[in-house]
């Protein structure tokens, strides 16, 4: 009888014995050495396996007879899983956030973490280091991360957190764990400023955006242009990205559409007025094909009292002159609202413009995701401007989009990492959130946009 030991069988088994008869004595046998899967990241082990001989033969009860050396490799690679290692913004109204620490696998002793601010005159971090033993290491472990800096920075400032191991067991000890980067922000605020465009750099992070639509222009015999829209939601941010706002503008004459896709108005007369601009926000790229979000501008009003079409919402809206019809209908998800007689029917970002062939020329579309129509051109009066239509970046907004417009929405330069959650867009005949605080029904004056945390 050959008994068989393994002096780690945690790292590996054999058999307990083989026997030899006077039968068997000249077949060979096969030992099978097996190693373990320990889960325990402890590196390549070296342990040794002894056969030892016992028999009535004399000759053969011999005691130990040989030993193996045998390396158990380990499959389990040692590391520290760091969530989330990236999009940690901050800002005066929640101006802390976490992230979790963790090993992966079992080590065979003490892991410790150090965690540093790489900016401490912006944000703290605490605790500043983190244990994990062979009985925790598979529950997380928060960290917090706190903006201390007064007051915060009025663009986006970039912060990180160091992650080390600083003192491992086993194989733990070469170990880089992932760092942790985010940013300090403070609301970005995006006032009218003539027809410029503004823009920020944003660091990874989820954003609330907010969107006004302007007001469309009061034509002469009118009672008030259309007010602007509204739409709201949230984005998130995968790396640093460049945004670029674009603020609609109240037309300041009959003849110049209001800035960021207002119609135009037709020749100085009392009946006409032109469209209100659209605001929108756009991802890397000054394209009509980059908007993420839009609020359509209001139209401008045309003859006897009449209100010009408020800004949307899915589909811009129109109100009646009463007399010159048609007037122009809004802009909608899929296509520019359509103009009155002889005046040029609304587009993918940009409101009808109602023509010179008559002396009364009406009220211009509103700016939008597709502006408004212009109302009628007509030699006795003009007719009422309808608005533009918002926009919300989703994947049924897009769909709808697609189904209805191929040939635009085919161009369209975002993919779905830019989808809107908690998204909506209101039409400016509907209560929302104005810009001051508070809340409004339908925008007046010129548009507005607001970057903040949700």
């Amino acid at each position: 009888v050959i008994a068989l030991t393994s002096s780690d069988t945690t790292e590996g088994t054999v058999p307990t014995s083989i026997t030899f008869t006077s039968a068997n004595w000249n077949v060979a046998q096969t030992v099978t050495i097996t190693g373990r899967d320990d889960q325990i990241a402890d590196g390549n082990v070296t342990y040794t396996v002894t056969a030892t001989a016992s028999s009535a033969d004399a000759n053969y009860n011999v005691g130990q007879v040989t030993t193996l050396s045998v390396t158990n490799t380990d499959n389990e690679t040692p590391t520290v899983i760091v969530t989330p290692t990236n999009g940690l913004v901050l800002s005066p109204g929640s101006p802390t956030r976490t992230f979790s620490v963790v090993l992966d696998t079992q080590p065979c002793g003490n892991v410790t973490i150090g965690l540093t601010s790489a900016n401490p005159s912006l944000v703290s971090v605490a605790p500043s280091t983190m244990t994990f033993t062979t009985a925790n290491w598979s529950t997380p472990q928060t960290a917090t991360v706190t903006g201390i800096v007064s007051p915060f920075p009025a663009t986006y400032t970039g912060f990180s957190i160091t992650t080390t191991v600083t003192s491992g067991a086993c194989t733990y000890a070469g170990v880089n764990p992932s760092d942790v980067s985010g940013g300090l922000f403070f609301e970005a605020e995006f006032p009218y400023t003539t027809c410029e465009t503004q823009t920020i750099t944003l660091g990874a992070g989820t954003y609330k955006l907010e969107v006004w639509g302007a007001q469309g222009g009061k034509s002469g015999h009118g009672t008030r242009g259309g007010y602007g829209g509204y739409s709201v939601g949230n984005i998130t941010l995968s790396e640093s990205t460049t945004i670029y706002v674009n603020v609609g503008g109240t037309p300041i004459s009959r003849t110049s559409g209001g800035c960021n896709g207002g119609g135009i108005g037709g020749a100085a007369q009392e009946d006409s007025h032109s469209g209100g601009g659209a605001t929108d926000i756009r991802i890397n790229s000054t394209s009509l094909y980059a908007r993420v979000i839009v609020a359509g501008g209001g139209g401008a009003s045309g003859c006897s009292s009449s209100l010009g079409g408020e800004g949307g919402g899915l589909v811009g809206l129109t109100n009646t002159s009463g007399s010159y019809l048609p007037d122009g209908t809004g802009g909608t998800q899929t296509s520019g609202g359509i103009s009155g007689t002889n005046s040029t029917n609304g587009g993918f970002g940009y409101g009808g413009n109602t023509g010179i062939v008559q002396t009364w020329p009406g009220g211009a579309g509103g700016g939008g995701w597709y502006g408004g129509g212009a109302g009628s051109n007509l030699s006795g009066g003009g007719g009422v401007g309808a608005g533009g239509s918002g926009w919300i970046y989703t994947a049924s907004a897009y769909s709808t989009w697609d189904s209805g417009n191929h040939s635009d929405a085919v161009q369209y330069l975002l993919d779905d990492t830019y989808y809107l959650s908690e998204a909506q867009t209101i039409a400016g005949n509907t209560s929302f959130p104005a810009p001051g605080g508070g809340t409004e029904t339908g925008h007046a004056g010129n548009g507005y946009a607001r970057i903040s945390l949700p």
